[in-house]
């Protein structure tokens, strides 16, 4: 069924997509949490 196949390129895509954006968003907050452990570690920093 040739008009099933867009359907599930999309639905692919997507998948691929939000996968993606998952990946960076966990990404993004363990480097958040590595830098803001990393200032507690420091000791010379106004903000700790």
């Amino acid at each position: 069924m040739p008009v099933v196949t867009p359907n599930i390129t999309r639905g692919r895509r997507l998948l691929l997509t939000l996968f993606v954006v998952a990946a960076v968003l966990v990404l993004a907050g363990l480097l958040a949490r590595g830098l803001v452990l990393l200032g507690g570690l420091l000791p010379d920093r106004p903000g700790a």
